[in-house]
């Protein structure tokens, strides 16, 4: 199995809850599902923090 390096994270607040987004390095074809998944995340939680505020 390849080894896969953790890279920098960032962490959200989601219904009172802390999150913690890891971004990990890949190779090319899974850093760009990786990136599409990450932007999914990031709309979701601003989509919910614009719902509760």
């Amino acid at each position: 199995m390849r080894e896969k390096c953790t890279g920098p994270s960032e962490t959200h607040q989601i219904n009172g809850h802390r999150v913690r987004v890891i971004y990990a390095a890949y190779d090319t074809t899974e850093t760009r599902l990786m990136d599409m998944l990450h932007q999914l995340i990031r709309d979701a939680v601003r989509s919910s923090t614009i719902a509760q505020s």
